[in-house]
């Protein structure tokens, strides 16, 4: 891929930085998050909640933060007040939410990659599915042993009011960065939500590690597949 004319980096978090299985994720995330509402509602219904909630969250077209699409689906199902629910979940992720820290490890040549791009003079935007608060976002930053400080911006449930694959997610974040779709390249491990990209126009490089979405229908090629060492060595 020629990247002479790219001035902007838009890259993922999750399988991209930030190594954490979805085993890892469901075995600890969702029984420590359960723990904070049991007193209101079952396991089972906790996570049969969670999960259509967090479907909420992705199809939401409505001009609202995406956390709200969440809460507007999840709390009647509590008999909570939609500030006693958020309460809970801000809760768990001032706590317990950080055990899950011991199943993830930075995935290698990210940091430096994301540092030496920084260096460079590229825009730089965290682009990670927008579906944990603020806080949770900040705090997997540095487990993939970086800072939010290292991104122009980073997209989280508070601050963005659409998710990938809408082709709105990305045309919002070449307007913070001020960039132009033929000027930005999408970094990423998904072919279906980091590869949506390609729909606006961006340049799309997929890692050859951590792959999901490959065989989706919906799926399209990206531009490159390749490693962040060998993406580090073209900046």
């Amino acid at each position: 891929m020629d990247f002479t004319d790219i001035d902007t980096i838009f890259i993922d978090l999750d399988g991209t930085l930030l190594d954490l299985s979805d085993a890892d994720f469901e075995g600890v995330y969702i029984p420590e998050a359960a723990k904070f509402f049991l007193d209101v509602m079952s396991f089972d219904e906790f996570v049969k909640h969670l999960m259509i909630g967090t479907e909420k969250m992705i199809k939401n077209t409505k001009p609202r933060p995406v956390v709200d699409a969440f809460f507007e689906y999840f709390t009647p199902f509590t008999g909570l007040t939609e500030e006693e629910a958020k309460s809970r979940f801000i809760k768990f992720y001032k706590t317990t939410f950080d055990r899950l820290r011991e199943r993830t490890r930075p995935i290698p040549h990210g940091r430096d990659l994301v540092l030496d791009a920084k260096e460079k003079g590229y825009k730089v935007i965290l682009a990670t599915q927008p579906l944990f608060y603020k806080l949770a976002t900040e705090k997997r930053i540095t487990w993939a042993n970086l800072s939010p400080s290292d991104f122009i911006h980073f997209t989280h449930a508070e601050n963005s009011n659409f998710c990938k694959p809408y082709p709105q997610y990305f045309l919002s974040l070449l307007k913070i960065s001020n960039s132009r779709p033929e000027n930005t390249v999408m970094v990423g491990n998904d072919f279906l939500y980091d590869n949506a990209a390609k729909s606006v126009g961006i340049k799309t490089w997929m890692t050859d590690t951590h792959q999901t979405n490959t065989d989706h229908p919906n799926a399209i090629p990206p531009d490159h597949v390749g490693n962040l060492k060998e993406l580090l060595g073209i900046l």
